[in-house]
């Protein structure tokens, strides 16, 4: 795939779950289960992207392409490695594929509260299109409904 400052990403292997795990773990309230990431995986449509360095797995991305909509999932980036960029790169390799499947949106939920993440989406030409209230089971905090339209980027 590709590679940037030794960073490579690469698709998803059975054997880089237990540093996704510890990274969901790390970072999530509400971690998906191991469980759930077996289950996934064997899915077509779904996609887990996982940077590393050497064989140092550094984050990861999980979405899924549905019709001429993607659907990004969860990103995780292991905390020693945050605001290095890697969730940068993931980002442009989320918008490569979508632009090469001529995927029309990218949607996406993220905490109203995760400024730091609504502030990388919107980066990327995120933009906010609605709530789901009471979305997060563990506080009932709001979901902010987020939408990348491949096309009205390009066009501007």
């Amino acid at each position: 795939m590709k590679t940037t400052s030794g960073i490579r990403l690469t698709e998803f292997h059975p054997e880089d779950l237990d540093d996704v795990m510890q990274i969901e773990q790390t970072l999530f309230t509400l971690p998906w289960s191991r469980q759930s990431y077996e289950e996934l995986s064997s899915l077509d449509a779904l996609h887990i992207v996982v940077a590393k360095k050497a064989d140092d797995l550094l984050a990861y991305m999980v979405f899924q392409e549905i019709e001429d909509e993607i659907e990004l999932h969860n990103i995780g980036v292991r905390v020693d490695k945050q605001r290095q960029g890697i969730g940068a790169l993931l980002m442009e390799e989320l918008l490569r594929r979508a632009r090469q499947h001529q995927v029309q949106h990218i949607y996406l939920l993220v905490r109203a509260s995760n400024l730091q993440a609504i502030r990388l989406y919107e980066k990327y030409h995120f933009k906010g299109v609605g709530y789901r209230r009471s979305y997060y089971s563990d506080n009932q905090e709001d979901a902010l409904v987020m939408r990348h339209s491949l096309f009205e980027t390009i066009s501007n």
